[in-house]
């Protein structure tokens, strides 16, 4: 029996003060959407019994982000076999790319609600780069090996010129081992704001670096910024006069089209800019739904009015790095012409380095472990804890089952 599955994705991003977790979906047959689908022919495979390591076990527990879900058709070489399966789906994990793009211009030395000049120093422990810096620090600290991080400041990397954007990263893409945490941490940590917001030439720097990336992979930007651009493309402008932010959004939405997602946060200093930052991410295909660029309810991630910027701003970071990538995906119709039995669906783990273990359904409010389905029963949601060790295995893959009774963690 054929099957063909129509998988969708999904950003969730836990926001703040009026923002709330939306999901915004993209259909396996668009190229530049989160996941990739493949064609194939199903085949009979089940779930068999067993311990929690061994086949037919169930996964729980905490892990990191970092990943999602790759899905295509066809029966794993080594899935179990139930002679009341009918059919199943094969997915595995697609690495994540993070170009995280930080204004370090010269107002980043103020503190939140300060205006720039008036008592703005290097090294204030309550400015907001200092904030910045350590909320980032700690986000990434968290991320797991699987990733792939970059960080491009701007203007300047230390040394360079303080108007113009220096065209080169602070820290070049590689996948976040031991070693490259340590180097963000240290260049991080010796960075002094200074100089004028080449917005629009760091930004297509960042674009421009993902051509390193092997695909298929997750892309995104995560531009932090302050306030309006002071230097056009090109290095054009005196560095004090604000410049046309428009280009910033049609270039955002240029990106999407080549599958690079962007997330903007708006610091302190950014109130006059936030109809445009707000452009950005919606065209950068990030804003969550009912998200509007005239506010209240910005598309990006508003930290102007917030009480309290550094946790603010670690929440923010936090919520790109956890939630951007949702283990949310479709149910399929049988492909036959027959009704999916919604009872008869199951999902099985199986980690890089153990045997299959099931994941039970479980139908209590914001589960921590296993999965169940969407309001509307069209899609299978992975709950919170389960979603984190499945996208911190970069070797695992999860099989959808159908034709078996499903498993659940109450017993019917």
């Amino acid at each position: 029996m054929a099957l063909k599955l129509d998988i969708r994705c999904g950003f969730v991003s836990a926001l703040f003060a009026g923002f709330v977790g939306a999901a915004i979906a993209c259909s396996s047959s668009d190229e530049q959407g989160l996941f990739h689908g493949g064609g194939g022919s199903s085949a009979h495979a089940g779930a068999g019994g067993g311990g929690a390591t061994g086949s037919g076990g169930t996964i729980s527990g905490n892990g990191g982000s970092g990943g999602t879900l790759f899905l295509e058709t066809g029966t794993p070489d080594d899935a179990p076999v139930e002679a009341c399966a009918t059919s199943s789906a094969t997915a595995s994990l697609l690495p994540t790319w993070l170009q995280f793009l930080v204004d370090i211009s010269g107002s980043m030395n103020c503190q939140p609600g300060d205006p720039p000049g008036l008592g703005c120093y290097p090294g204030d422990p309550g400015s907001k780069w200092a904030l910045t810096r350590t909320a980032l620090q700690s986000a990434i600290d968290t991320l797991p090996a699987t990733t792939g991080v970059g960080v491009i400041l701007f203007p300047y990397v230390k040394g360079g010129n303080d108007l113009c954007f220096s065209n080169q990263a602070a820290v070049p893409f590689a996948l976040l081992d031991p070693a490259h945490k340590q180097l963000i941490q240290q260049i991080l940590g010796s960075t002094s704001p200074q100089g004028a917001t080449p917005t629009e030439d760091a930004y297509l720097f960042a674009v421009q670096s993902f051509t390193s990336v092997p695909d298929p992979s997750n892309k995104f930007v995560v531009l932090i910024t302050d306030g309006m651009p002071t230097v056009a493309k090109n290095c054009q402008g005196d560095g004090s006069t604000p410049t046309p932010t428009a280009p910033l959004v049609t270039d955002a939405a240029a990106a999407a089209g080549q599958g690079i997602r962007t997330f903007v946060i708006g610091s302190p200093g950014s109130e006059q800019f936030r109809s445009d930052l707000s452009a950005m991410a919606e065209q950068g295909g990030t804003g969550p739904a009912g998200c509007t660029n005239n506010g209240p309810n910005y598309c990006h991630l508003d930290m102007t009015t917030q009480p309290d910027f550094g946790k603010a701003m670690s929440d923010a970071l936090q919520a790109i790095a956890s939630k951007a990538i949702s283990c949310v995906f479709d149910v399929p119709d049988p492909g036959d012409g027959g009704k999916l039995d919604p009872d008869k669906v199951n999902v099985v783990f199986t980690p890089g380095g153990g045997g299959p273990q099931d994941v039970l359904q479980n139908t209590e409010p914001n589960c921590k472990d296993g999965w169940h389905y969407s309001p509307d029963g069209k899609q299978i949601e992975l709950c919170e804890d389960t979603c984190k060790v499945i996208q911190a295995d970069g070797n695992g893959k999860i099989d959808i089952q159908f034709g078996c009774k499903t498993k659940t963690t109450t017993p019917r």
